[in-house]
């Protein structure tokens, strides 16, 4: 009895350690497979984990000096502060890459546009006033950015640029544009809004219109802008902002200098 009671304790015992040995029991089984789905989830995470864009900027200032009546006299004919967007991180997402590419064009043109047309022009209205022994002011060129609106589906950029060069004032103008993060695209208006483009023109048109017909601005605007705004509205002239869209018109379009730029706000359409 003794020797059957050993065999079956024996029995039981070596059961145990071929099965710890072998098939993981049940609840090995189950955290074999956690692990296993742990080490997955680490492998996938970094490649899943939303990443926002690092924004910094690329600059240039100068102020571009010429003699003026006296060789010994110099003066500033052009002074230059220009401000674009740049990211940090750029190569981390082809997306990121895009935006990166379309604003490095953008200040490489404008420097084009300093060191060509825009010093000749200066240059040249500094020989004038020299002929006529008048008095010359320098020109100027600005421009400045702002990350105006980000989530991590999105990104809105506004740049505001102005000009003086020459007259009773400058010039000034902005331009805004609109990213899907995840491709590097520009998005349009009406994508925005969640209308189609015929649907989405609608929409913005029948705003500006209840906003030029408000009695305080007609003022404000010429008296043909009702007739003349469809014609000066340029689509990609908005940004966004946390809880509506800005649309606007450049200097000039339906209104005066002293309108500025004019801009409304523009809702949400209600689905």
């Amino acid at each position: 009895m003794k020797k059957l009671c050993l065999l079956i304790l024996i029995s039981v015992f070596m059961a145990g350690c071929s099965q710890n040995e072998g098939e993981p029991t049940k609840n090995n089984k189950e955290a074999t497979t956690n692990l296993e789905l742990d080490e997955d989830i680490l492998e996938e995470a970094p490649q899943s984990l939303a990443i926002d864009p690092d924004f910094s900027a690329m600059g240039y200032f100068n102020a571009f000096m010429e003699p003026f009546e006296k060789p010994d006299n110099e003066i500033t004919v052009l002074n230059v502060d220009i401000s674009y967007p740049s990211l940090k991180n750029a190569s981390d997402k082809e997306s990121f890459q895009k935006i990166q590419d379309y604003y490095t064009k953008a200040y490489e043109s404008m420097r084009d546009y300093i060191s060509t047309d825009a010093l000749a022009n200066a240059k040249e209205d500094k020989e004038a006033a020299e002929a006529i022994e008048g008095h010359f002011i320098g020109h100027s060129i600005t421009v400045d950015h702002d990350i105006i609106y980000q989530d991590h589906e999105k990104v809105s950029i506004l740049i505001q640029g102005s000009e003086f060069s020459g007259g009773a004032h400058g010039n000034q103008w902005l331009q805004a544009t609109t990213f899907d993060l995840n491709t590097g695209e520009i998005l349009d208006l009406h994508e925005i809004l969640g209308l189609d483009e015929e649907a989405g023109r609608n929409y913005v048109f029948e705003a500006i219109e209840e906003e030029l017909k408000k009695a305080e601005n007609k003022d404000l605007y010429y008296e043909d802008a009702l007739d003349t705004y469809e014609e000066f509205y340029n689509f990609e002239d908005f940004y966004l902002e946390d809880d509506h869209i800005v649309i606007f018109f450049q200097s000039y379009a339906i209104g005066p200098y002293a309108s500025g730029i004019p801009s409304f706000e523009l809702d949400h359409p209600e689905k």
